[in-house]
């Protein structure tokens, strides 16, 4: 994706971002700026210049009141994508698209009823504090949402650039393929739905995001998350954690060290682009 194709794609994230956090602010719902996104606001006061997503987290229960309204309150000029609004969705988490756009990627090529161009929308949920339940929850995750991904027609090996990379990639989803074909899409997502909600309620201490691959390894102290403050974005501003060096320190390191110039390039292969 060219520079100006690539600064076209952040600008309707920002307008969708916007549409979310209109929403956000009408009904005291706490999101905030997440993933790279909170590296962008930090570091970049936007977006990091080569990014090609914009990421919103929730803690579970916010993100559960906040899906609850935007329902019916998200303007028609967005789509809601969840397993819940499309039937070969199969992520752990929510997309907000932008009807009448296109942005279509390798990996869901063959997959999604619902294209458009996109923010991310993850819930954070309990992580316990013993370190053999945090290897068994993650141990499942690993497995059944694999298996929904290729239930669904997902190919995450398609992010993959270099043809050897590919083609190990999917020689290690062939296995979650093999057991996808023989257990029940309700019961991928209902196994998929427990796991993520197995501590819900409980003082755990630790939250993580439904991050795709990632979910389970991504976890920080809940406190981090018992303040948020405004900070500037663009030409905007959005919510980030009061306590976001200690979040991007432990997901990232030294997150304000730009990485090498062969690694700052757009994350997501793209066939498709349309505005």
């Amino acid at each position: 994706m060219d520079s100006e194709t690539l600064r076209k794609v952040q600008f309707v994230q920002l307008e969708i971002a916007d549409e979310i956090k209109r929403i956000c602010d009408k009904h005291n719902i706490n999101y905030f700026l997440d993933s790279g996104t909170l590296i962008g606001a930090v570091r970049h006061k936007g977006f990091i210049p080569w990014d090609d997503d914009m990421d919103i987290g929730m803690l579970r229960k916010v993100y559960d009141k906040f899906i609850s309204i935007a329902k019916d309150e998200l303007d028609e000029k967005y789509f809601l994508h969840n397993w819940d609004t499309d039937d070969s969705y199969p992520l752990p988490f929510s997309k907000i698209r932008k009807n009448g756009t296109v942005y279509q990627e390798a990996t869901s090529e063959d997959s999604y009823i619902h294209n458009g161009i996109f923010v991310d929308i993850l819930p954070y949920d309990e992580m316990p504090s013993d370190p053999a339940e945090q290897k068994k929850v993650k141990s499942d995750l690993f497995f059944w949402c694999r298996a929904f991904y290729c239930k669904d027609g997902l190919k995450p090996w398609k992010h993959h650039t270099r043809k050897l990379y590919r083609f190990l990639s999917m020689c290690r989803y062939m296995p979650y393929a093999a057991a996808s074909c023989f257990i029940k899409r309700d019961k991928i997502k209902a196994k998929c739905i427990e796991i993520m909600r197995r501590y819900e309620g409980q003082d755990t201490g630790f939250v993580y995001k439904q991050w795709g691959d990632m979910a389970g390894y991504a976890f920080v102290p809940s406190k981090c998350f018992s303040g948020f403050e405004e900070t500037p974005f663009e030409d905007k501003s959005f919510k980030i954690p009061k306590d976001y060096d200690e979040i991007l320190t432990l997901q990232y390191g030294d997150y304000m060290q730009l990485p090498p110039e062969s690694e700052r390039e757009n994350r997501h292969q793209v066939l498709k682009i349309e505005f």
